[in-house]
Formats: structure tokens, sequence, C-alpha cells
């Protein structure tokens, strides 16, 4: 045995004391098989060390049990009992065409048709699949509320993608961040060899609270972004903090392996912050740091610019979105995805 199996058997012991399912470290475990292809096929190797990597965990899937009409709406994930996956119902009213939405997890009769119930006078879609957090629409119906965007098949890209949310004393904005990321990232191919995304917070500093390599599949990016505080107080934070932060934490990406990946920057502004923390872009601070590039900078503007100004930082003022409201953000993800892979 390697002496890197012998630290995956060390490790093993705190995973299986924490009664969860997730690899001992992602990264290795790619590393792992391109030494050895058979990883997933050693019984040993593969439950111990790389359940996830390897497909042995229970899914983890969308869950709504009651109906949406909007699928964003749909929030949560379940962990799946083994042996079952990720289902996705899409009903379509017989009366008006308005379409809604459920998704869970299901048995395999469940996915077979068995046992299904009823939903009135109504077209009935029921898919199912066997990935993390793949019971969720790829496309937008034409019938949908025009609140919610039409978008065309989202961009393929593969990005370093750092998304800063500034705090706001708005109580209803933190749900609203959390699930604008969420919808982004579910229109990503989440990876090692893909999109990896950070996340920061800006109060009255910047407080990074998801490393770029921290999470690496949806499922784990998805139930980390549950957990996310919010101080839900104004946010006094300057453009030079977020210019400093921005440089340091890219300039290091070359030391984790994603130097060939190019840089996107999605920071949400809220217009409440302190007019105080207004500084002026350091005129050291442009598109490269350092060892690695910077693709773009999209702001979003929430309820008008933000008094800290951190639309200075936008890439150009086609990076510069402004919404109404919180409940407006997802007006802009099809934008944001095509700025994110320009």
């Amino acid at each position: 045995m390697t002496i890197l199996a012998h630290i995956f058997a060390v490790l093993l012991l705190v995973s299986l004391c924490a009664g969860e399912c997730h690899d001992i470290d992602t990264k290795a475990c790619e590393l792992m098989q391109q030494q050895n292809p058979n990883l997933c096929k050693d019984p040993s190797l593969s439950s111990a060390a790389c359940p996830r990597f390897c497909k042995l965990c229970p899914l983890v899937c969308h869950h709504c049990e009651a109906s949406v009409l909007n699928f964003t709406d749909c929030s949560t994930s379940k962990t799946c009992q083994v042996g079952e996956q990720c289902m996705l119902h899409q009903l379509t009213s017989s009366k008006d065409g308005h379409h809604e939405y459920r998704m869970n997890c299901a048995s395999l009769e469940m996915c077979d048709g068995t046992g299904l119930m009823p939903f009135g006078r109504r077209d009935i879609q029921t898919h199912c699949c066997s990935e993390d957090m793949c019971n969720f629409p790829t496309t937008i119906p034409t019938t949908i509320p025009t609140t919610i965007p039409t978008t065309s098949s989202p961009p393929v890209c593969n990005r370093n993608i750092e998304i800063l949310i500034q705090d706001s004393q708005d109580k209803t904005a933190s749900q609203y961040n959390i699930q604008f990321v969420k919808d982004l990232a579910s229109h990503l191919v989440i990876g090692p060899t893909n999109n990896l995304v950070g996340l920061a917070i800006l109060d009255y500093s910047v407080h990074r609270r998801l490393h770029i390599d921290s999470h690496q599949s949806l499922s784990e990016l998805m139930q980390a972004l549950d957990r996310l505080p919010f101080h839900q107080d104004v946010s006094t934070v300057t453009v030079s903090d977020v210019s400093h932060y921005l440089t340091r934490e890219l300039d290091h990406l070359h030391l984790d392996g994603r130097a060939s990946y190019k840089n996107s920057v999605v920071i949400i502004a809220d217009h409440t912050a302190s007019p105080e923390a207004h500084h002026h872009l350091p005129p050291h601070i442009d598109g490269h740091t350092g060892h690695t590039q910077l693709s773009s900078v999209t702001v979003i503007n929430v309820g008008g610019a933000s008094p800290a100004g951190l639309s200075q930082l936008a890439t150009d003022s086609n990076h510069v979105i402004n919404v109404n409201d919180y409940a407006s953000l997802r007006n802009s993800l099809s934008k944001v995805l095509q700025l994110i892979c320009s």
C-alpha cells in the first residue's frame, strides 16, 4: 500500500465518525486516478477515500415536495436513500398552459411510473437522473411569467469564479443572493477540471467564506451555500479592500494548479452601503494580477449604484448590471452567464 493510501486510511476514520459520505480530498482522488485508472474498481480505496468521486455515495438532489411555479424557488436539497435517483416533475396545466415543478428523490419504481399520483387536468413530464443535483430544468418554457428570464442554452466555459456579495440591511437579501448563486452554479459544470466557485461577503471587511477549490462538485457547493452566514448590516467595505482581496486571492491560484484557467469575478453590490466606504480604485490595480489573468469583472447593482463605488471595478460599462431589487436578481442570470464566459 502506498503512503498516500495509508494517509487515506487514517483520514477515513474521521469521515466515518462524522457519518458523512464525502471524498477525503477530491483533488487527491483525481490525482490518484491519473496514477491508477482502476481506482474506482478498488473496493478499499474507492469506498474509503473517494466514494463521491467514484459515485458510491447516495445522490444529493434538489428537493421541493410542493409544486412551485418558478423552479428557482426550489432552493433546498436533500440526500437521498441508497438506490434512489433524482426526479423532476414538470406539470403543464391543461386549462391555461402554466407550468409547475416538483423536485425530489425517487425510487426506481417511481421513476418507472409506478405509484405516481395524478395532479388534476395536467400534462406531466417526469425525468429521473443519477448525478448530484441533476433534477433541474435545462430549458425555460416560454409560458413562464416574463419576470423570469428566458435564456438560450447557457455558454460553456471553464473558469475560476469569485463571487463577492455586499452585505445588506434588507432582511430578504441573503435568501435572494444565495438563490442567485445557486441558479448560476446550476447552469455551469462544476468540477476540478471545469468551473470552480469561491465566495466572499463584504461587510466591514472582505471575508472569504468559500475557497475557490474547497467545493469541487455541485452538490458540495450547494450544501455549503446553505450554511453561509450574513450579518445583515450596513457594509463599510471600500473599493481598495475589494481590489486588494482580488489581487491576493487570484494571484494565489497558480499555486493550486488553476493557473491555466481564466478568472471571472461577479460582485453583487447593495445600494444601502455606507457612503463613507467610497474610495477610488488604486491606480496599480488592473485586469491582470500577477500569475493569473482576470478575464472579466461583472458588477450587479441592486436598488441603485452602491455608494461604495464598486462599479469602478467592472471591466467596462457593459459589465455593470442594474436591477431594481433583490427579487429581480434572477433577471440578470442570462447576461451574467454570458459575461463570465466572455
